[in-house]
Order: C-alpha cells, then sequence, then structure tokens
C-alpha cells in the first residue's frame, strides 16, 4: 500500500503485520518441540542410568557370592595364569590341604609342582588333559 503522502512504508508495514506473528509462532512452536525432544531424551536417560545402576548391583553380588563361594569351598581351588606358570589365587583349603604358604602366592611357579620337600602334580598335566 502507498501512503498518502506518497511514501511505500505502509506496504513494509503490511508485510511486517503479517509476517511478525507468523514468525513468533514458528519460534514458540520450535521451542516447543524442543522442550519435549529435551523432556524424552532426559527421560531416557534416567532410565539408562537406573538400568546401569541395577547391572552395578547386580555384579557386585554376583562378586561377592563368587569370593564367598571361594573362600568357604572345601575344594581345592586355583587360579593360575598358565603362560607365566605362576598362582595368582588360591582359597584357603588349597593352602590347607598342600601346606601352600600364602605368602608364596605370586612368587613360586605352578610348573614347578613343588613345595619344599613335597612334589604336587602340575598345573600343565591338568590342563593338557594327562
Amino acid at each position: 500500500m502507498v501512503r498518502p503522502d506518497g511514501g511505500a512504508d505502509g506496504f513494509l508495514d503490511d508485510i511486517i503485520y503479517i509476517f511478525v506473528p507468523f514468525l513468533f509462532f514458528l519460534t514458540i512452536s520450535g521451542l516447543c518441540y524442543l522442550k519435549r525432544e529435551i523432556a524424552k531424551k532426559t527421560l531416557s536417560l534416567r532410565e539408562k542410568i537406573k538400568e546401569h545402576k541395577l547391572a552395578e548391583l547386580a555384579l557386585l553380588e554376583s562378586r561377592e557370592e563368587l569370593a564367598e563361594i571361594f573362600s568357604m569351598s572345601l575344594d581345592l581351588i586355583c587360579i593360575a595364569d598358565i603362560n607365566t606358570a605362576t598362582f595368582l589365587k588360591v582359597n584357603s583349603a588349597f593352602t590347607r590341604i598342600l601346606d601352600y604358604p600364602v605368602a608364596g602366592i605370586g612368587q613360586g611357579s605352578a610348573s614347578r609342582g613343588s613345595h619344599g620337600s613335597r612334589t604336587h602334580p602340575r598345573i600343565c598335566d591338568h590342563s593338557s588333559g594327562r
């Protein structure tokens, strides 16, 4: 529209009058969309954190249960590194029955099969089926 004084500012006013509310509406709609998406992502992350914490708790409980079984077992249990042939961990039955000192764990060789004057089966003999 042309202003009575001959200017074209009326046309710009009309465009601003039409497009500013439209741009405002788009901005508000975009912000609402972002807010919903953030809420969805936040909920998803909270659920994943909850699942992770439950998994950590289950892992801790299973480790404690395994440690209890390992230490209280009446059977000989030995964890050894076959590559280096060293004992990594033994249970109390292992040390009691074979008279293997706890202080010697990790220092002596599991493949030597000897402790003092006594001879014990070698780990390599058991692992190869001999």
